[in-house]
């Protein structure tokens, strides 16, 4: 009599050395990994942006500061005084710290074709401390009396590029805030240019 039980066929083992069951081990574990595969790329990728948001690049530390750089007006009578507004902004609700290279760390440039021709600091030492922008505003403000870097002369008059430094450790004056003035002569100035120039022409014509 036939038991009632169903029959269960038996799966032949494979000898010692057979590839076969390996092979089939290494499907179906690779049949579990796929998903794990497919979304690894995407944390990678995710992991690359956080790394870069926390400072892998060298201004990561003012990631969401606005930085601006004002001034009272743009074109300047030779001798006028120029005031400068460098505001930096923290929308956010806790301190944002960076690490100053200087002391002071803030600053503020006056350059002409590419060249530095005064600066506000003096002396600077060439040690830094951290800085705390709190949230909201942080304000420096300057005044330029138009005199060259040594103190000596007015600067030419033209037109100029003003640079709000934060001495940090980015170039400068890349990835700083500038803004453009124009500097013209004193009207006295070229009244006494034009005097000169048709006396000239007067006494030509007298000889």
């Amino acid at each position: 009599m036939e038991s009632a039980l169903p029959r269960v066929k038996d799966e032949k083992r494979p000898a010692s050395g057979d590839g076969r069951g390996a092979h089939s081990t290494l499907h179906a574990n690779l049949r579990q990994l796929w998903p794990v595969l497919l979304i690894l790329p995407v944390l990678v990728c995710g992991s690359a942006a956080r790394a870069e948001d926390e400072g892998d690049w060298p201004w990561a530390h003012r990631i969401g500061l606005e930085i601006t750089l004002t001034t009272d007006k743009q074109v300047y009578e030779l001798g006028e005084e120029v005031h400068a507004v460098h505001r930096i902004y923290n929308p956010y609700e806790s301190a944002v710290t960076i690490q100053l290279l200087y002391t002071p760390g803030f600053d503020l440039w006056a350059m002409r074709d590419d060249v530095k021709v005064w600066g506000y600091q003096r002396g600077l030492c060439a040690y830094g401390d951290l800085y705390h922008f709190p949230p909201g505003e942080t304000v420096f403000e300057y005044t330029w009396d138009m005199m060259d870097t040594w103190g000596e002369a007015y600067v030419s008059p033209g037109d100029y590029w003003l640079v709000g430094v934060i001495y940090d450790g980015i170039p400068v004056p890349y990835h700083q805030p500038v803004t453009f003035i124009t500097i013209v002569p004193e009207p006295a100035t070229g009244l006494t240019f034009v005097v000169i120039a048709v006396a000239g022409l007067v006494s030509n014509r007298q000889r």
